[in-house]
This record gives structure tokens, C-alpha cells and sequence, in this order.
């Protein structure tokens, strides 16, 4: 699935175990942010991969594609920066 964003938006996702989200090119401060389960996040073009845990959340340092892999039920949300 990909999606786009607006500035000043919040994009609350629920995704099933092994459920995955495309989401194209996201923005230099957008925030990826896990309230809930465990997932797995991959930047494009960048070795390191990241597993959020409830409370846990990154920053997106570059206009990139991102994946999120829900490694169990999750809720995250893809917050834009005020």
C-alpha cells in the first residue's frame, strides 16, 4: 500500500501479524512512532533496520521509502513534523 502525506498529518495504522505497509517517499523529521506490539521498520537505502517496541519511535533523517513489518499485532503512526 503506499501512501501520501499532508503537511501537519497523523497516519494511525493497525497492522495484523505479518502484515506489511509501503510507504513511499516519506520526509526528511516525519516520526515513526510504535504504540503498540512490535515491528520492524526498513529505510530504503539504508543498512540498518529497526524494531520498534511500544513507546519506542524513529526519525526519518532523508526523503526515502519506508517499510513496516508488524512482527505481531501493532499500532503505529506516522507522524508529521509541526
Amino acid at each position: 500500500m503506499n501512501t501520501t502525506h499532508e503537511k501537519n498529518a497523523k497516519l494511525d495504522l493497525h497492522l495484523h501479524r505479518r502484515a506489511f505497509h509501503h510507504v513511499t517517499k516519506i520526509d526528511p523529521g516525519m516520526t515513526v512512532a510504535c504504540e503498540q506490539g512490535l515491528v520492524w521498520v526498513t529505510e530504503a537505502n539504508n543498512p540498518q533496520d529497526y524494531m520498534l517496541r511500544p513507546g519506542k519511535s524513529m526519525v526519518i533523517r532523508k526523503r526515502c521509502d519506508v517499510l513496516i513489518e508488524a512482527l505481531s499485532d501493532a499500532e503505529v503512526s506516522i507522524i508529521h513534523p509541526n
